[in-house]
């Protein structure tokens, strides 16, 4: 039995064609990665030799985990969290002497650019 999803033309009035489109696509995707997820679970606490059977705990499992480690959400904080942490290094290593030295000026150079890439990427993300 194949699943079909349907929404109706009241919640997607006002949307062009091509959006629709990318609502299908996005939906589909969504739906073959949150499956394969519950296969992985499936997998895993299956007895060996046993055969495969998929509840609606597993399915309630991988949505829940599913949503917590969404890569977005993940690559978000880390980019919103080296955008905090980078200025502050980059100003606890500043040495005026130290600078005097290439591979020194160099490396300073690089955290600088480093945190600025951070930060403007954190604002962009907001």
């Amino acid at each position: 039995m194949a699943i079909e999803v349907r929404i109706s033309n009241q919640e997607t009035s006002g949307f062009s064609e091509d959006a629709k489109i990318k609502v299908e696509e996005a939906s589909k995707t969504y739906c073959e990665t949150l499956i394969s997820h519950v296969k992985l679970i499936e997998r895993n606490r299956r007895f060996p030799g046993g055969n495969p059977d998929i509840t609606e705990t597993m399915v309630v499992d991988a949505i829940r985990s599913f949503a917590s480690h969404c890569p977005t959400r993940s690559r978000t904080l880390a980019i919103r969290i080296l955008a905090s942490i980078l200025p502050f290094l980059t100003g606890f290593l500043y040495n005026k002497e130290a600078l005097h030295n290439e591979l020194n000026m160099f490396g300073f150079f690089l955290l600088v650019a480093t945190a600025i890439t951070f930060i403007v990427m954190s604002l962009i993300m907001e």
